[in-house]
C-alpha cells in the first residue's frame, strides 16, 4: 500500500511546483508593471511639450494638495507598453513636502519621481510626481504567461486522480497469509473463517460466501456477521499482523500488515 502513497509524490510535486511558478510569474508581471510606470513617468518629464502641458496643469494644484490629471488629453497613457495599465493607470503630482499626500492604495505603484521645474511666477519648485494603477487580478495573471504553470498544475491534478482512482479499483495483491494454528487463539467459527481465507482467491470472501458458509440456516444474517467480524478483527489485532477489511461494502479482505507495508 505504501507505493501508493510513493507514487503519489511526483503529482503533489508537480502541483507544488506550479504553483510556485505562476506565484513567481505573477510577482514578475507586477514587477514590470511597476517598471512601465516608471519609465511612463521620466519619458513624459523628458518631453518639452508634455512637461508644457504638465506645467499649466499646475494652475489646479492646492497649496498643500495633489492634483490627479485625467482625461485623453493626458499624454502620461502613451507612454504606457502594458496593455493591462493603460485603462486603470493614472498619475499624480504634489509639491515637495507634502509626499505624505499619496495615501491611494493601488495594485501597481510606481517609485516617486522628483522633478525640479520653473513655474512662471512660481519661481524654482521641486515637483513630486507618482504613478498608480489598479488592473485585475486576472489581467495580471493573464499577462504573466501562465500557460506553463497551468498546464503542469492539471497535469499533477489528473495523475494525483488516476493514482486514487487505481488505489481504490486495483485489486489487492497479497502474499499467501499463512498463520500456525498454535499462534492464535480464536474460537472454532472464527478458525473456520480465517481458513476460508487463506484458501479463497485474493483471499477475499463476499458477504454472501461468509453467511453461508457460518450461518446457513439463519434468516438475515448480516446483523450476526457485523457483530462476528468486530470480535475477529480485536482479537486478530491483539494477536497479530492480521486484519480484514471490508471493501466496497461487498465483500471482506484479508491482509497482514507486515506483507502489505
Amino acid at each position: 500500500m505504501k507505493s501508493f502513497r510513493y507514487m503519489a509524490v511526483l503529482p503533489l510535486l508537480m502541483i507544488l511546483a506550479s504553483v510556485w511558478m505562476g506565484g513567481y510569474r505573477y510577482w514578475q508581471t507586477k514587477n514590470q508593471m511597476r517598471q512601465d510606470l516608471n519609465r511612463a513617468l521620466q519619458q513624459m518629464v523628458l518631453q518639452e511639450p508634455e512637461q508644457q502641458w504638465l506645467i499649466d496643469s499646475l494652475s489646479a494644484l492646492p497649496p498643500e494638495g495633489i492634483l490627479t490629471p485625467s482625461g485623453r488629453k493626458n499624454p502620461f497613457h502613451h507612454h504606457l507598453s502594458m496593455n493591462p495599465l493603460r485603462d486603470s493607470a493614472h498619475f499624480s503630482v504634489c509639491l515637495a513636502g507634502n509626499e505624505q499626500s499619496f495615501a491611494e492604495r493601488a495594485m501597481v505603484c510606481s517609485d516617486t519621481l522628483m522633478w525640479s521645474v520653473d513655474r512662471a511666477g512660481a519661481g524654482h519648485t521641486t515637483l513630486v510626481l507618482k504613478a498608480f494603477a489598479n488592473p485585475s487580478f486576472a489581467s495580471i495573471f493573464t499577462h504573466s504567461r501562465p500557460a506553463m504553470p497551468l498546464a503542469t498544475f492539471f497535469s499533477g491534478l489528473c495523475m494525483l486522480a488516476l493514482i486514487l482512482f487505481w488505489c481504490r479499483t486495483a485489486p489487492v495483491q497479497l502474499k499467501p497469509v499463512a498463520v500456525p494454528p498454535a499462534r492464535l487463539s480464536l474460537t472454532p467459527m472464527q478458525e473456520k473463517l480465517m481458513e476460508m481465507f487463506r484458501s479463497a482467491p485474493g483471499q477475499t470472501l463476499t458477504k454472501e460466501e461468509i453467511c453461508t458458509a457460518l450461518w446457513p440456516k439463519k434468516e438475515n444474517p448480516e446483523d450476526t456477521l457485523y457483530t462476528f467480524m468486530s470480535r475477529l478483527k480485536s482479537s486478530l489485532k491483539n494477536q497479530s499482523t492480521l486484519q480484514i477489511v471490508n471493501r466496497r461494502g461487498r465483500e471482506y479482505v484479508l491482509l497482514d500488515e507486515d506483507a502489505t507495508a
